[in-house]
């Protein structure tokens, strides 16, 4: 008797254990006692949602980081500069438009001779609001930059327009005095750097200052 009772003790334990350990079905699901094991894994500091707390983050403010560049303009001129270029050259003209809008100006114009610059800049209804700096090449076809001064400022009436020529190393030395004296106010030599940009800003400021 005491060896039968051994015998069923035995057999109850191995059905219990069979019935405690969860065992995967050849399908691949669970039993309904079996629990799927979890990976805890630790948050890397790095990896933290950003929180609206957070007012360095660009995305949540809503608006883009202006450079420093853009600043620039507002601290000299307080305004984006309207401007009109006359220039043959494709070269030149692609590389102030760059510079110019670059530094924040968003209307740059540009035309390759003296009476197309007329033409866009005394046509009211195309730009009603003017320009601000006229830049003009010395020779171009048609109507070169000398002609075109005295030209504009015979017509300019009130406008205050920062008229800019540019010379290069064919041109001769009197030019910038002739320039100067048909009433161009500031004379750069070509080839330039970025630096002319800031350049025409602070003479712009001047002109309105006086």
């Amino acid at each position: 008797n005491n060896n039968n009772n051994n015998d069923n003790d035995n057999d109850n334990d191995n059905k219990t254990n069979c019935h405690s350990e969860p065992i995967s079905r050849i399908d691949g699901t669970l039993k309904p006692n079996e629990q799927p094991a979890v990976e805890k894994t630790k948050r890397s500091p790095s990896m933290a949602p950003t929180t609206a707390a957070d007012p360095e983050s660009p995305k949540l403010s809503g608006r883009r980081a202006s450079s420093p560049a853009v600043f620039s303009v507002v601290k000299k001129t307080e305004k984006p500069l309207r401007i009109l270029i006359a220039d043959d050259s494709i070269y030149i003209q692609k590389m102030l438009h760059k510079l110019f809008t670059r530094r924040g100006h968003d209307k740059v114009i540009v035309v390759e001779n003296g009476r197309k610059c007329m033409k866009e800049f005394f046509d009211d209804a195309l730009h009603p609001e003017g320009f601000d700096v006229v830049i003009m090449d010395n020779q171009m076809p048609g109507m070169g930059g000398v002609e075109l001064s005295k030209f504009l400022r015979r017509h300019l009436e009130d406008r205050q327009v920062l008229l800019v020529g540019l010379s290069g190393d064919g041109d001769s030395e009197e030019l910038k005095d002739v320039w100067i004296k048909d009433g161009v106010h500031v004379v750069l030599r070509k080839p330039f750097g970025s630096s002319l940009t800031i350049t025409i800003e602070e003479e712009y400021v001047k002109l309105l200052a006086k």
